[in-house]
């Protein structure tokens, strides 16, 4: 991917998704945080991370502000 794009920085980018075999694992494995938007409280398998979990897509707000301090 940052070879596509010009001025690419991986520690700007921020994946939100629901599904944790795509999303997240995916987001996992190229090294980019994750926001895992998980709004029926199943936990993350074994293994995945996710930097930030919300149960509700308003919450991306207060992320991204943290995201920018």
């Amino acid at each position: 991917v940052k070879k596509n794009i010009k001025n690419f920085d991986i520690s700007e980018c921020l994946l939100v998704g629901d599904s944790q075999t795509s999303d997240i694992k995916g987001a996992n494995l190229a090294g980019i945080d994750a926001c895992y938007y998980n709004p029926h409280g199943i936990p993350l398998k074994s293994g995945l991370h996710a930097r930030y979990e919300i149960d509700d897509i308003r919450k991306i707000c207060a992320v991204l502000l943290d995201r920018s301090e």
